[in-house]
């Protein structure tokens, strides 16, 4: 893991083993507010888990949001945000990331 890296969990975020973490990277399991516009001073009423498996490559600059999921061996290319799940041994980037690529 690298400098300036931020993991806020409301609900659970889980890293396996063998993950690189590059820096200023963003991990976060919650909006941490609710969307509506009535109710934005409640926290996120539905919180999702964030799990990266084992050996999955993290670029600089990167933004994980809530309810993803990385399989084994996934590689997130710089300043992506990844905002859905992937399978293993995807090459991921983009805003929103999708596959660029495989292992």
């Amino acid at each position: 893991m690298n400098n300036a890296v931020s993991i806020i969990a409301e609900k659970k975020i889980i890293i396996g083993s063998n993950v690189l973490i590059g820096y200023n990277c963003s991990i976060m399991d919650s909006n941490f507010h609710n969307l509506a516009p009535e109710k934005r001073h409640e926290s996120d009423p539905r919180p999702e888990s964030v799990i990266i498996h084992d050996n999955v490559f993290i670029g600089n600059d990167v933004t994980i949001l809530k309810g993803v999921c990385l399989e084994e061996n996934v590689v997130v290319a710089a300043r992506s945000v990844v905002t859905k799940s992937f399978p293993k041994n995807s090459v991921i980037g983009g805003c929103p990331a999708v596959i660029i690529g495989k292992v």
